[in-house]
């Protein structure tokens, strides 16, 4: 009999375990990781041989920012570099050459995390316009008095004798 109530009290267990595992599993709010949230933000327009940044905030949902995550910048799908994140925020710094090989018009930034143990992958996209940097036009004004320098111009003989005293100019 002791044998009979242990094989049943056995089933039992192993029914009710694996029921409620199988909905641990179905229950979306039970995952291993929690969600995370990125922002990336762009200048508007970005010229063409000037540096340019653009920057990105991670959170976890509803709360603070994530520090020391990867975050994979990519432009039109190309991908730029990897930064890490400070309190939550990183950065891509585009040097005067990477933008000068953008092309004229409008592009797409993407950063990317790709999650890991603690927190889910997520990624945002934003858009910015690339021109040409305006050419500051010439000062076609005359100069202000103030800005001129004074200058005096003194015309004598190569030599004069005066008594004692010999002045020499040209």
């Amino acid at each position: 009999m002791r044998k009979l109530l242990a094989v049943a009290a056995s089933i039992l267990i192993i029914i009710v375990s694996s029921g409620c595992l199988d909905q641990a599993r179905n229950d979306p709010t039970l995952s291993a990781a929690a969600n995370s949230t990125l922002k990336v933000t762009a200048p508007a327009v970005v010229n063409r041989s000037e540096y340019a940044t653009f920057t990105c905030q991670l959170n976890m949902t509803r709360g603070s920012g994530l520090d020391n995550k990867e975050i994979r910048w990519a432009i039109d799908n190309v991908y730029k570099e990897t930064s890490r994140t400070i309190w939550g925020f990183a950065a891509l710094n585009l040097t005067m050459e990477q933008t000068q090989g953008l092309t004229i018009g409008k592009h797409v930034i993407t950063a990317s995390f790709a999650g890991d143990y603690d927190y889910s992958g997520t990624n945002a996209t934003t858009t910015f316009s690339v021109q040409i940097a305006a050419t500051p036009k010439p000062n076609t004004a005359p100069p202000r008095p103030e800005d001129t320098k004074a200058s005096i111009s003194l015309s004598v003989e190569k030599t004069v004798n005066r008594g004692s005293a010999y002045l020499t100019g040209t």
